[in-house]
């Protein structure tokens, strides 16, 4: 298959699950394949794993990249690691992206990641879903680097969220107010 357009220029998959942008997929180091190639992956979404525990803890979890790739075949995984455990993750064919921090109290801000815009939900939709479900997960940052998730029930008004919490997930808000919200959609509370 030809990657060369009738003007002449080569065609760039940017959707490619494979694509890096500032260096060649890991199909065009293998073989030389050119983008739009047979290994071509359209990304419908993305994932982004976020470990920041010692080697042995992110070498484990690797064990969720199957069934996860199972169940979205065609998302693009990043993961976020301290920056020793990056090799740990390097090859992996599961994981599209990796991700160092150089330390594990690095400011948020190079943590932190914008939504694309295509991607992003408007007003009217958050208010829709935050007014319709009632299940949530929350991820706090507890101690050192370590972050709490915890599922709960939610109430929406006024732009607000309402809970009621107690435990780990308290004491961390009251530290340090970064926080992950995760609302989830057709779940059973137990299921969670």
């Amino acid at each position: 298959m030809s990657s060369m357009s009738t003007s002449g220029f080569r065609e760039i998959a940017f959707d490619c699950k494979f694509f890096r942008g500032d260096r060649p997929c890991t199909w065009h180091k293998k073989t030389g394949v050119l983008c739009t190639c047979e290994h071509y992956a359209k990304v419908e979404e993305q994932v982004l794993i976020v470990k920041l525990d010692a080697m042995g803890d992110v070498l484990r979890s690797t064990a969720l990249l199957p069934p996860l790739a199972e169940v979205h075949p065609h998302a693009a995984i990043t993961w976020l690691t301290r920056r020793e455990s990056v090799p740990l993750l390097q090859g992996n064919p599961f994981v599209s992206e990796v991700l160092g921090l150089n330390h594990p109290t690095a400011p948020l801000q190079e943590i932190i990641m914008a939504i694309a815009k295509e991607l992003a939900l408007d007003a009217e939709q958050i208010n829709a879903i935050l007014s319709t479900e009632w299940n949530m997960r929350i991820a706090t940052l507890g101690p050192g680097t370590r972050i709490n998730v915890t599922p709960m029930w939610f109430g929406w008004a006024g732009g607000k969220i309402y809970t009621f919490g107690r435990g780990q997930k308290v004491i961390n808000l009251r530290k340090n107010t970064t926080c992950t919200v995760l609302v989830d959609r057709n779940e059973k509370f137990p299921e969670l």
